[in-house]
């Protein structure tokens, strides 16, 4: 997973704004800038450095009210497109991971009921093998939280930084109205994906020997026979979290 996701990266633009925007730019080609160049700034990060250094020469813009407001209207349209556009982005990939992890854990829970009725060593191998799939599962499983929590205090921070920058105050009311409500932001499922991961890894080192419990078959029998009411948990959590 990269480190630096889209959220950052737009801080980072702030950031280069902010050391490198009095050397390099004059407040009346700023605003000519911000004026004209619509279109070159949906398609370059660079751009978008160059859009901030009008907040870096704002007093110089005193003087000249009339272009400094058009300037400031069409800097903040762009930073809503921006933002949304991210936004989207990481919330796109985010639904695509999850649905994948659904059809994931249904299919790791039928081969689980599949093998748990076969008998003999290599049924033995089979389901220790599966339960190293169920870690790996539940190991992708935290890669994604991770993905979310990077993403959301990347957000935080740009939207920290464009309130100083701006002198607005629109953090709290973004968060809330735009990117707290975002599926990708939605830890439920995770969260029920990531229990159901850990009580089959339980389950499968109880009963396979070698993992916790060594013996013949019928004490395997027996084990099985006492974990069906786990199984039929961790299936109705399974189903609840899939239907959503």
């Amino acid at each position: 997973m990269a480190k630096r996701t889209r959220a950052n990266r737009l801080a980072s633009v702030l950031e280069d704004a902010e050391c490198f925007g009095a050397q390099h730019c004059q407040p009346l080609h700023a605003v000519r800038y911000c004026e004209t160049c619509s279109t070159i700034w949906d398609r370059d990060y660079n751009a978008a450095r160059n859009i901030l250094y009008c907040f870096l020469h704002e007093r110089a813009f005193a003087e000249r009210p009339r272009p400094f407001k058009r300037t400031w209207v069409t800097l903040r349209n762009y930073w809503n497109r921006r933002a949304e556009r991210e936004l989207e982005k990481v919330n796109l990939f985010y639904l695509q991971k999850e649905a994948e992890c659904r059809v994931r854990a249904r299919s790791l829970v039928d081969k689980k009921r599949i093998l748990m009725t076969r008998q003999g060593p290599q049924a033995n191998a089979s389901l220790m093998s599966l339960k190293d799939a169920f870690l790996e599962f539940q190991q992708d499983l935290t890669n994604l939280e991770k993905y979310v929590d990077i993403n959301a205090t990347g957000f935080r921070k740009i939207l920290k930084k464009w309130d100083k920058r701006s002198t607005q105050k629109t953090q709290e009311l973004y968060l809330s109205r735009q990117i707290e409500i975002q599926p990708c932001f939605n830890n439920e499922v995770l969260a029920d994906l990531t229990d159901i991961a850990a009580a089959n890894i339980t389950e499968l080192e109880t009963i396979v020997p070698g993992s916790g419990v060594v013996g013949d078959r019928s004490l395997l029998e027996q084990t099985l026979a006492n974990s069906e009411s786990v199984t039929d948990d961790a299936e109705t959590e399974l189903t609840r979290a899939l239907s959503v």
